[in-house]
C-alpha cells in the first residue's frame, strides 16, 4: 500500500523540534525568543493537524475501510470512530474534538490568550501525531 507520510512527518519533527527548542534555556531570558518559537509550534501543529486528516482518510480509502464516496459526508466523530476501531488512534473523540476546537481557534484572527491555549495542548497533540505515524507506517510497508 502506497501512502505518502513524509510530509505529515517533516510537520511532526517541525513540532517536535519547536517544543524542544521552547523548553530549552535558549528561551528562559528572551521573551521574544520564546513567543517566535511558541508561534512557529502553532504553525507546525496547524500543518500537521490538516495533514494527519488527510493521511487518514487516503490510508482509510485504501485500506478498504472506507470508500472514497463516503468521505464528503463522513462526519468528524465518525472518522475518529473508524480510526479508533483501526487501532489507529491512541485517544478516543473527547481529545480530538479539543484538538479540533484548538484548530479552529487557529483559524480567528491572532489572540495571545487563544494563542496560549493552543500552545498549552500542543504536546498532547504530539504524542496523537506520532502514535498515528508509526501506526501508518507499520501498515503502508
Amino acid at each position: 500500500m502506497q501512502l505518502e507520510l513524509m510530509p505529515f512527518k517533516k510537520s511532526i519533527v517541525a513540532l517536535e523540534t519547536s517544543l524542544d527548542v521552547y523548553d530549552s534555556p535558549l528561551t528562559l531570558d528572551d521573551s521574544v525568543m520564546a513567543k517566535q518559537l511558541r508561534e512557529k509550534a502553532i504553525q507546525a501543529f496547524e500543518v500537521s493537524y490538516d495533514l494527519m486528516w488527510q493521511v487518514l482518510r487516503h490510508y482509510l480509502v485504501l485500506a478498504s475501510v472506507l470508500q472514497v464516496e463516503d468521505m464528503d459526508d463522513l462526519a468528524f466523530a465518525k472518522l475518529v470512530q473508524v480510526a479508533n476501531e483501526q487501532g489507529l488512534l491512541r485517544s478516543k473523540l473527547d481529545a480530538w474534538t479539543v484538538f479540533s476546537a484548538l484548530r479552529e481557534i487557529t483559524l480567528d484572527p491572532y489572540d495571545e490568550e487563544q494563542a496560549d491555549e493552543v500552545f498549552s495542548f500542543l504536546s498532547d497533540y504530539l504524542v496523537e501525531a506520532k502514535f498515528l505515524f508509526d501506526q501508518l507506517s507499520k501498515r503502508s510497508k
